[in-house]
């Protein structure tokens, strides 16, 4: 019980040493060999996600109505509204 109460960062950031070498990017810790069969592949691709429409911010992350005035303690981000704030 006692191994699930530490922090999950520190196992994470302890370096380990294993390396690669040899390779163009070598891997400077966390390295693992994959030699032991069954080996998987999968495709994969990347997208983006995000919603077309939604809430109506201002510069200040402030969700507006449709009359386009603040709503009072009502703040959003996110998708393409964070360039907005930033």
């Amino acid at each position: 019980m006692q191994r699930l109460m530490r922090p999950y960062h520190s196992i994470q950031m302890k370096k380990d040493g294993r390396g690669t070498k040899g390779i163009d990017v070598p891997k400077t810790n966390w390295a693992n060999r994959i030699d032991t069969a069954p080996f998987e592949a999968y495709a994969v691709t990347c997208g983006i996600t995000f919603t077309f429409g939604g809430l109506k911010i201002n510069e200040q992350a402030e969700v507006q109505n449709t009359m386009y005035q603040k709503i009072n303690g009502l703040y959003a981000a996110g998708g393409s509204g964070w360039r907005t704030v930033l």
